[in-house]
């Protein structure tokens, strides 16, 4: 009977865990989205890159998490285009920050989608 209870709290505790990196993962995604949607639609440099350097901070703390779940290669293609829009932001190319805001909500989208519980991410 000690077998079966153990079982079950173990069980329960795994299911919490994985409902809290769910809940984690869609949060975040959320709210990264909407900091690159923010920048992609300023209009002034100085705007732009202070969403910028926001985004990256959040996109450290994201890469904290998402590096022991996460494809690396996926998350190198983000790191790239975070660090891509931040530099083109300190600059007078605002057609490449936003192209460079794009390929990053792209990517994040791609992480996102590879971190759901779905069937065709578990088979």
């Amino acid at each position: 009977m000690k077998r079966i209870w153990f079982s079950i709290i173990f069980l329960g505790a795994a299911v919490a865990l994985c409902l809290f990196e769910q809940l984690e993962v869609h949060r975040d995604y959320h709210s990264i989205i909407a900091t690159a949607d923010k920048a992609t639609a300023a209009e002034s440099r100085k705007d732009k890159e202070a969403l910028c350097k926001e985004l990256e901070k959040e996109w450290e703390h994201i890469h904290n998490w998402a590096a022991l779940t996460t494809d690396h290669s996926i998350l190198h293609g983000t790191e790239v285009a975070v660090a891509e829009a931040v530099e083109f932001s300190k600059s007078d190319y605002i057609d490449e920050t936003d192209e460079a805001l794009i390929e990053a909500k792209s990517e994040l989208t791609q992480i996102h989608d590879s971190t759901l519980i779905k069937l065709e991410n578990i088979f």
